[in-house]
């Protein structure tokens, strides 16, 4: 891409400040603010549109390529003068026969290392260099990706040695291997840097770092003995009372710092997140709660293409004027005749009453799926017929330059990525001109536009959130609203604004899930809501987290699906996830229950018995499609929750979700699966709230099927016109006193 870029936040009111980070590899390009009123430009709808709106940041900007810093370590600054040095950790590397596998290094932060220690060719390494001279030492015989080694090194005025230990037993192979030379000249000044998991101790400079784990890392200010390092392989807690510095990996997961526990004050600090809450090298599998036996996740799991700051510098920064209105909007960036779209959100004025009508953009989705490099190839052709690997070529092709990932993807070493971050370039599925993969259809923001278009082409006034608002203010961010209305695909959600959701509706909001397979993942945020985390060990993945390591480390919490800690999407909005596929869609068909006078005003206007049985955006045909979901009363439906319209018929490219599957079968698709199949859901809530729910990715892109005028969009404004009419809805019968 010959321009890209970054903001610094999600959402932002009048007076608030955004910051863009842009790299461009032409010597200008051109910025400029654009509202974006709707993404996905198939012909058959009402195309790409974004409108130009005059601001403070708009013309031509000097272009400066910005690197981006990949790989995981840690840092540990200002260690004191030493006369010997031992540095050791028990190491799980996942790829030792690649290059630059550095466990230690150690040197003056503004040059190269003095000392290092790596997996070179396969084989444990030691480098040292001093005024005298440069030495390499190694320890014969292969290393063994995914098993745990111990690893010394001791320097000295005498000498150097290098100690390796298997921590599992193999036959004709030493338990036990060392390797010594003679060194001279040794400099033990003092403010040296430790980098664990990284070779170059100065500032970072393109992509670098080790992949695998390292557990209980100690460093002394001394030579051991052979004696004592055999001590310290068979029990790392025998000495480590005496060492200068004791990291600790299992506490202070949250943030970035990695606490020494010698008391010396020797603390780390973690650069580009690398994965903690995992198990290390006493791992016993007795216990999974990392909080029961912390010592067990004393690990963190680095690699090489981990990311959790781009650390751009800022280009330009951008303050809401008071009188622009709630909405999304972009930096558009241009450089020649390339551009890219950055997106934020424009909260609103406080200078103004509200819109009874919410609109919350899933922006930690947004994250998650940013920069999915999944590869449709991976299913069978047949079921992806719609499949389009051309669309989007540079934005892909930037993403693999750049080893850029999504949470869908694994690492270079094979291990699933559990974290994203927001402040980096996000070029794939975060952008209003998106299309996915699997259906070449627009997924993400390109698709939550069509929910702004409907909107605005029904004279629908609105406001616009986020879930970073949510997750960060909890109900308050609601609460001004009559109805709220979800995104197409609100799949990760937190704690807390699961809590902020339900607090909103026991209090009488109302809620429209214009979403299929929403309320799934458990996903945690950093503090400053950067960061997402999330941890994959049930439901249907691309990725199955290491045994023993499904809590997150942000918050300590047991990841997975919601549903498997009691807080299934029916507890919220009536329906969950039922199936997924990415062929053709199929309409839906009222039932009995949508002649319920409590539904009359849902399908005012509606004549047809079978709903959306027309081409949509998204699906190819048929307003249920994609990801759908369905109700379920044992998973928290209420059982006074009508089900007014279903949509089966779908084809066995659509499987049920495996947390629904207890044994498999031939028996699970569309063809022949109850439960395969998308619900619409209506029921009342305290205080006069109510939830509609369509239960399907493949709805909203149905929305402007013969310019608005169609049976989903009638059915959608139908709803949110009663649920923003403060009151009653219309045939609801209020609960006696």
């Amino acid at each position: 891409m010959d321009v890209v870029g970054y903001v610094d936040r999600w959402s932002g009111a009048s007076g608030d400040r955004f910051h863009f980070h842009v790299s461009a590899e032409r010597p200008t390009y051109r910025a400029e603010l654009v509202r974006l009123r709707h993404g996905d430009s198939h012909p058959d709808g009402p195309g790409f549109l974004a409108e130009r709106v005059p601001s403070s940041f708009d013309g031509e900007h000097q272009g400066v390529v910005q690197p981006l810093p990949t790989g995981s370590h840690v840092r540990i600054d200002n260690l004191p003068a030493m006369e010997a040095i031992t540095l050791s950790a028990w190491v799980w590397p996942t790829t030792p026969g690649g290059d630059g596998q550095c466990i230690f290094a150690l040197g003056d932060p503004a040059g190269e290392s003095a000392l290092s220690v790596a997996f070179e060719d396969g084989q444990l390494t030691l480098e040292a260099s001093t005024p005298a001279g440069h030495i390499r030492v190694t320890v014969p015989g292969a290393v063994e990706p995914r098993q745990w080694l111990f690893v010394a090194a001791t320097v000295d005025h005498g000498g150097v040695r290098l100690y390796r230990h298997a921590g599992a037993f193999a036959p004709g192979v030493a338990a036990t291997v060392t390797s010594k030379d003679s060194l001279s000249g040794w400099v033990p000044g003092p403010g040296r840097r430790l980098v664990l998991a990284r070779r170059r101790v100065g500032p970072a400079n393109g992509p670098c770092g080790f992949n695998g784990k390292l557990s209980a890392p100690l460093v002394f200010d001394r030579a051991l003995s052979d004696v004592e390092l055999d001590r310290l392989a068979a029990d790392d807690r025998a000495i480590s009372d005496s060492a200068l510095g004791r990291w600790d990996f299992a506490a202070e997961c949250g943030g970035v710092g990695v606490p020494d526990r010698s008391g010396n004050g020797l603390h780390g600090v973690a650069v580009n997140r690398p994965t903690r809450l995992v198990t290390g090298h006493r791992f016993s599998g007795r216990t999974t709660q990392p909080a029961e036996a912390p010592e067990e996740y004393n690990a963190a799991h680095f690699h090489d293409d981990d990311l959790s700051d781009a650390d751009w510098d800022p280009s330009f920064a951008f303050i809401v004027p008071p009188e622009l209105e709630s909405g999304v909007y972009a930096a558009r960036l241009t450089a020649g005749d390339k551009s890219d779209y950055v997106p934020f959100v424009v909260r609103g004025r406080p200078d103004r009453p509200r819109a009874r009508v919410a609109v919350l953009i899933p922006t930690v989705s947004y994250m998650c799926y940013a920069n999915s490099a999944l590869d449709p190839s991976v299913l069978p052709p047949d079921l992806t017929p719609l499949q389009d690997t051309t669309s989007c070529p540079d934005e892909r092709a930037y993403v693999r330059r750049h080893g850029l990932k999504s949470l869908y993807d694994k690492h270079s070493d094979g291990s699933g990525v559990c974290m994203a971050t927001m402040l980096r370039p996000m070029p794939v599925n975060a952008r209003p001109n998106g299309r996915s993969m699997l259906n070449g259809s627009a997924h993400q923001l390109g698709a939550d536009l069509s929910i702004l278009h409907f909107l605005d082409a029904s004279g629908i006034t609105y406001e616009v959130l986020t879930d970073h608002d949510l997750h960060q203010e909890g109900a308050a961010a609601l609460s001004p609203f009559s109805v709220v209305l979800s995104g197409t695909h609100a799949e990760y959600w937190t704690g807390s604004m699961l809590d902020g959701l339900e607090a909103y509706q026991q209090a009488g909001g109302r809620f429209v899930y214009l979403s299929g397979n929403g309320l799934y993942w458990v996903t945690a945020l950093s503090e400053d809501g950067a960061l997402a985390e999330m941890r994959r060990h049930h439901g249907t993945r691309s990725w199955t987290a290491e045994p023993g390591e499904a809590h997150l480390s942000l918050t300590g919490e047991l990841g997975g699906l919601w549903r498997h800690r009691g807080r299934a999407p029916q507890r919220y909005v009536g329906v969950g996830f039922a199936a997924q596929g990415f062929g053709a869609g199929s309409p839906y068909r009222r039932t009995p229950a949508s002649r319920d006078p409590r539904a009359a005003f849902i399908f005012a206007g509606v004549t047809n018995e079978v709903i959306g049985d027309f081409p949509v955006l998204v699906a190819a045909h048929g307003a249920a499609g994609y990801e759908v979901d369905r109700a379920d009363v044992d998973l928290g439906t209420p059982p006074h929750a009508l089900v007014v319209a279903s949509a089966t018929g779908l084809d066995d490219s659509y499987q049920n979700a495996i947390e629904d599957t207890e044994g498999m079968t031939p028996y699970h698709g569309g063809t022949n699966c109850p439960r395969v199949r998308a619900d619409m859901v209506f029921y009342e809530t305290p205080r006069d709230g109510a939830v509609f729910s369509v239960g399907s990715i493949a709805w909203c892109s149905g929305l402007s099927y013969k310019g608005y005028d169609n049976d989903v969009a009638r059915i959608t404004e139908n709803v949110v016109r009663a649920f923003a009419t403060p009151g009653p809805l219309p045939g609801v019968v209020r609960p006696a006193p």
